[in-house]
């Protein structure tokens, strides 16, 4: 192989790992809507997360948020009524692969409608 034959295959290489890497992480906009009566708690954990999310959600308010994905450690999000006193009347936590909170029929709150209107927004309702 010549010296320009390496190179060109270095750089094809090269240009392969960058596109590789690219699509392995990325950063996901995403939405929680409350369209209930009652504030809503929303959490993205782990705390050392980037770009933390951890709101109160005002009744007819909603959020936008970004997170990054493809980390070793990936987030869960809490999803949770305020009270003033004891638990909340829903508590939910759902793990967040790429941009879509994963979920299974026996896991959903008929108040929390996941992946809606897009994958990994959030649809709070009483």
């Amino acid at each position: 192989m010549t010296a320009s034959e390496r190179l060109a295959a270095l750089a094809a290489f090269a240009i392969g790992a960058t596109v590789f890497a690219s699509a392995a992480s990325a950063h996901c906009a995403r939405h929680v809507y409350n369209n209930s009566s009652r504030t809503w708690h929303v959490r993205i954990d782990p705390s050392s997360y980037p770009n933390l999310v951890d709101y109160d959600i005002a009744p007819g308010a909603s959020i936008a948020f970004q997170h990054v994905t493809g980390q070793d450690d990936p987030p869960t999000i809490l999803l949770e009524t305020v009270r003033e006193k004891g638990k909340p009347d829903y508590y939910a936590r759902y793990l967040v692969l790429g941009c879509t909170i994963q979920h299974s029929a026996s896991d959903r709150i008929p108040q929390i409608m996941l992946n809606d209107p897009a994958d990994g927004d959030v649809v709070l309702s009483d």
